[in-house]
C-alpha cells in the first residue's frame, strides 16, 4: 500500500525535465499510432 500512499507526492514532485525522460525512455515515436473515432453520419448532418 505504501506504492498509492506516496503517489500524489510523487506526481506533484514530476517535472517536464523528468516526463520528458520517462517518454523517451519508455516510447518509440516510430510505434505511435492516432487513432480517430466517432460518430461520422451525425458530423456529416452537422455540416
Amino acid at each position: 500500500m505504501e506504492y498509492y500512499s506516496t503517489m500524489e507526492q510523487r506526481i506533484v514532485d514530476l517535472t517536464p525535465e523528468k516526463v520528458l525522460e520517462a517518454f523517451r525512455k519508455h516510447v518509440d515515436p516510430k510505434r505511435i499510432l492516432t487513432a480517430v473515432a466517432g460518430d461520422w453520419d451525425a458530423a456529416a448532418k452537422a455540416k
